[in-house]
């Protein structure tokens, strides 16, 4: 099966269809920006590799992170004393 030959009448896609895909066909890569993001988690719903991944985590778990590590401040109430960041896996699904 290829292209429209995957997606039925009613616009659904059938399950089981994520083990056929190509990996690393995507043309380019989103950078997570922390500056702009309003930590909507649309990006992870919508990316269509599933290679964007929102993790959260405790303010104190970062003692000793590298520079070069960006976070926010996790902008939910249930979660005030912890961060978020969105990682971008561009070879996720890849098989080894």
């Amino acid at each position: 099966m290829k292209g429209r030959e995957f997606v039925m009448i009613d616009g659904t896609f059938p399950t089981g269809t994520a083990k056929i895909e190509k990996p690393s066909i995507a043309h380019e890569i989103p950078v997570w920006d922390p500056d702009t993001c309003i930590a909507g988690g649309l990006c992870v719903l919508v990316c269509p590799h599933a290679a964007i991944c929102t993790k959260s985590y405790p303010i104190d778990s970062l003692n000793g992170k590298a520079e070069s590590f960006q976070s926010l401040i996790w902008k939910g109430k249930d979660l005030s004393d912890h961060l978020l960041t969105i990682q971008v896996a561009p070879g996720e699904g890849e098989e080894q």
